[in-house]
């Protein structure tokens, strides 16, 4: 929120505020490690993505290479190294090392509202984006639009 960070220890039932930081933006995105509590991964508006080991107490720099309107993060099922996110106005980012770095992956199609990797094919990755559904084979090092094989 505007006011700073909640956090819930209880599933949702209650809240509270974590951090208030007078320049904090809305996060759009909020993606918790699977392999490593207390690790977290935020979008957040014209920020890029930030990153946080301790449950959202501290939160390190966001990341170098994507300071955009991130939308969507999706996790390797296979690697949690391997994440991918979807921005606003730059098509999908990939990191190889669990969010620390990021860098341009395509396609290049103006907004990727959405980013998913096949749960069963760990190199395909789809992207919803204003042209259509894209479709990389190659964990997003090309793309092309699904359906147009």
């Amino acid at each position: 929120t505007k006011e700073g960070q909640y956090v819930s220890n209880d599933r949702g039932r209650t809240w509270y505020l974590l951090t208030s930081h007078p320049d904090y933006q809305r996060a759009t995105v909020v993606c918790p490690s699977r392999t490593e509590p207390g690790t977290i991964i935020a979008g957040a508006d014209l920020v890029g993505i930030a990153r946080t080991t301790n449950s959202g107490a501290t939160w390190e720099a966001p990341s170098p290479g994507l300071t955009l309107i991130v939308l969507s993060i999706a996790i390797d099922p296979s690697d949690p190294e391997i994440m991918y996110a979807a921005t606003f106005s730059a098509g999908v980012f990939k990191s190889v090392d669990a969010g620390v770095t990021w860098k341009h992956a395509g396609p290049d199609s103006g907004v990727v509202f959405h980013v998913a990797v096949d749960p069963v094919v760990h190199s395909t990755v789809y992207a919803s984006t204003s042209l259509g559904v894209m479709r990389s084979d190659d964990s997003a090092a090309t793309w092309r639009l699904a359906g147009q094989d």
